[in-house]
């Protein structure tokens, strides 16, 4: 069997080596390794030692380092140009503003610039600045424009009894005995001597009492005392000023706050040009479905128009989204209008019934849109509401605008009217 033992004519037979400083150059075609002795030549820069290479100590200087030459076929040694920053691209280290001063930019140097922090230092400009005090025996009296107090003294002007008699007696007043021995009692009817309505003669049958119309016939307004029983509501006032109560539908109706009785001087008045939203907030007494708004109408009979009616639940404060109306949008005054007489209940049932949960917060909102008639719908007022506790709010709804949830523009207003939910 010829075949069996490797000639090395293909491929390197194992177990060869170079000696030490030589490297395999080639393979012969026998199989065996050609052995050449390796060269090494130090280039520019380098040093040869034996076999190792290093970086020249006779090149370069102290801030130079070594640089490919623009040929690219050797090493030089250049200037260190790039070792210490300049502050062309960012802030150096180590910088901070002083006090009430803030950073407004970086120079081309890196240096930051510094300007006064004017928006978190306060000024005073709204208010008084804190830890100041007026003297003994002043009074603050303004405030000046830096938030410094401005002091004066303090001038009591309360005048007491004898101080007041002083002044009075330096001017000439009459005291009891003055007109004695020039005035005599029969120049003169009894009262004026003794000051007792006992001593006034010839007066009139009907003001015996000293007035002929302490009784209050009722024709005006409700007279006093009247309350309706527990559940039912103030229907209207007849002519005699008494109040006519009814059950609300429902059975058990929301009715938030009192409504003011007398001549309705303060009522909500509202001015029917400028399509103004009433909102007003209230808490529900009772848990259920409700599906009618009852308002009072205190204005000149006649108003004739449309009104439009919604609830809203609470968002903050503010009237949230809107849970039902008796109409989507202000279609305008000739929606459904109805003739207004003054003293009387109008009823607006709403689209679909409304679930309001007893002790949660609520807002009820109405808008009057005049056809025709007295110029101002006017509602009574609600003696328990106080405007500046943000109960009552109002904003602007257009004519084809929609009832908005979360109405952006509420302010606060005055107009606070009664109502009824059932």
């Amino acid at each position: 069997d010829s075949d069996t033992t490797y000639d090395g004519y293909d491929f390197a037979e194992s177990n060869q080596m170079c000696t030490y400083g030589y490297s395999v150059y080639g393979i012969s075609s026998n199989g065996q390794v050609i052995c050449m002795q390796t060269q090494i030549n130090a280039g520019s820069g380098l040093v040869k030692t034996g076999n190792t290479l290093s970086i020249s100590s006779n090149g370069c200087i102290a801030g130079e380092v070594m640089k490919r030459n623009a040929g690219n076929y050797g090493w030089e040694c250049v200037a260190d140009e790039d070792t210490t920053y300049d502050g062309s691209n960012f802030a150096t280290s180590n910088q901070v503003c002083p006090t009430g001063q803030k950073v407004s930019g970086i120079n081309s140097a890196g240096d930051i610039i510094c300007i006064s922090d004017l928006v978190n230092t306060y000024d005073g400009t709204d208010f008084a600045l804190s830890n100041q005090a007026c003297v003994g025996g002043q009074i603050i009296r303004a405030i000046s424009n830096s938030g410094t107090i401005i002091c004066q003294m303090d001038m009591d002007t309360q005048l007491s009894e004898s101080e007041v008699d002083a002044y009075v007696s330096n001017n000439g007043y009459l005291q009891s005995g003055d007109l004695v021995g020039f005035l005599l009692a029969t120049d003169v009817a009894a009262i004026a001597m003794s000051g007792s309505w006992n001593d006034l003669n010839g007066i009139p049958t009907d003001i015996a009492d000293g007035d002929d119309d302490t009784t209050y016939s009722g024709t005006d307004f409700a007279t006093s005392g009247q309350t309706c029983p527990t559940g039912q509501y103030v229907e209207e006032i007849d002519s005699n000023g008494n109040i006519q109560c009814s059950a609300p539908e429902s059975g058990s109706a929301i009715m938030p706050g009192t409504m003011t009785g007398g001549s309705y001087t303060d009522d909500a008045v509202f001015q029917y040009y400028n399509h103004h939203v009433v909102y007003q907030q209230f808490l529900a007494t009772d848990t259920g479905n409700y599906d009618k708004i009852t308002y009072f109408y205190t204005g000149s009979s006649g108003w004739h128009g449309s009104v439009y009616v919604a609830i809203y639940d609470d968002n903050q404060g503010h009237p949230g989204q809107v849970l039902d109306y008796n109409y989507l949008q202000n279609i305008g005054a000739n929606h459904n209008p109805k003739t207004h007489l003054e003293n009387n209940y109008y009823h607006e049932n709403l689209i679909d019934s409304v679930s309001l949960v007893d002790g949660e917060i609520y807002w009820v909102a109405i808008l009057p849109e005049r056809n025709n008639g007295p110029s101002q719908f006017v509602l009574a007022e609600n003696s328990d509401y106080d405007m500046n506790f943000g109960l009552v709010q109002y904003d602007t709804m257009h004519i084809n605008s929609y009832w908005n949830s979360n109405p952006a523009n509420t302010a606060n207003d005055g107009r606070a009217f009664w109502f009824m939910i059932s």
